[in-house]
């Protein structure tokens, strides 16, 4: 049995995780709009949730109503303002997620669920690879993504205690979000890339094929339904619905990578943090890099969460809130 416990952290301390950091397009050079933006329009002070001896790359960032939760290979943080973080101990390793009950992560052959206010994790199915990454859609579905050995990427999710394929494309998958119980994926081959999604197993649908450099996120807006992708060629955000069909630039000539969309899109650059949309393209700051990169960004209506890169082995976990009009 896997046990999940937390303890209380004013200063939590880790072994160092690796710094292996992945490898996100070069960022081009910052706009005028950017650049001209006042720091008048700052809508808050940056709160620190969390400062950790560990890289900023790997951990992955998630929101739970007015809570934030940080995942390592062996933790999972619960981050609120105003309190110490609690640390739950658990061997997630890389890639888990955040479900709306639970932590869903792989440990020695199996499937596991760990209930995120802590307690003891249940074996979900057994699987004997280890998959890349987890990932969560509403009403506590999941899925994963596997590459095999053989550099085989297959898409599975759990039903009735076993491992179930739902898509094995004939690409590769670059990256992948959920909405609802969709998976949405961006499938890599040799003559360029396309943006899939899947529901039943061997079904799929996709948009029309691209050519250039494959997006490095895809993420959701849950406000409106719609995808949204960086298109780092054009130096486009591109928002598409659902089917996969219509297809448009949403804020054109901007740098957003990384990016979370909730309303406005918030996007990292070598400046730092700033929110634009569709109705608003002028970038407004949020935040001012200094040295630091910023590596994952979170958000929803009320607050855009982050996590900065403070050096090696260093980050920090900040929450912005966002006004309500």
């Amino acid at each position: 049995m896997l046990i999940l416990g937390y303890l209380a952290c004013g200063a939590c301390k880790e072994e160092p995780g690796s710094a292996n950091k992945s490898r996100e397009a070069k960022a081009p050079a910052a706009t005028a709009s950017t650049r001209a933006a006042s720091a008048e329009a700052m809508s808050a002070t940056p709160i620190q949730l969390v400062s950790l001896p560990l890289s900023a790359y790997r951990p992955t960032l998630w929101l739970d109503r007015d809570l934030v939760y940080l995942l390592t290979d062996n933790s999972a943080y619960r981050l609120a303002p105003g309190e110490a973080a609690q640390r739950f101990a658990l061997e997630l390793g890389d890639g888990a997620a955040l479900t709306q009950s639970s932590f869903v992560f792989w440990s020695q052959g199996f499937v596991y669920r760990a209930p995120k206010e802590g307690g003891t994790a249940s074996r979900v199915c057994a699987y004997a690879h280890q998959p890349q990454y987890f990932l969560s859609g509403d009403q506590d579905r999941f899925a994963w993504i596997d590459r095999s050995d053989q550099g085989v990427f297959t898409i599975q999710t759990a039903s009735g205690g076993r491992a179930r394929t739902l898509l094995a494309p004939s690409g590769q998958i670059a990256v992948a979000t959920m909405l609802g119980g969709w998976v949405f994926f961006v499938e890599v081959s040799e003559s360029g890339w396309r943006i899939g999604g899947t529901r039943e197993p061997g079904s799929a649908v996709y948009s029309a094929p691209h050519t250039g450099r494959p997006p490095s996120t895809l993420t959701v807006d849950s406000l409106t339904q719609k995808l949204f992708y960086y298109d780092v060629d054009r130096y486009d955000i591109m928002e598409l619905g659902p089917d996969l069909q219509h297809e448009q630039p949403w804020v054109k000539n901007v740098i957003c990578s990384p990016i979370a969309v909730a309303g406005s899109a918030y996007c990292g650059s070598v400046e730092g943090l700033y929110s634009v949309s569709s109705t608003d393209p002028k970038p407004i700051p949020l935040m001012a890099n200094g040295r630091s990169l910023v590596t994952r960004i979170a958000a929803d209506t009320s607050r855009v969460v982050y996590v900065r890169d403070l050096g090696e082995d260093q980050l920090s976990v900040e929450m912005i809130p966002l006004s309500r009009n």
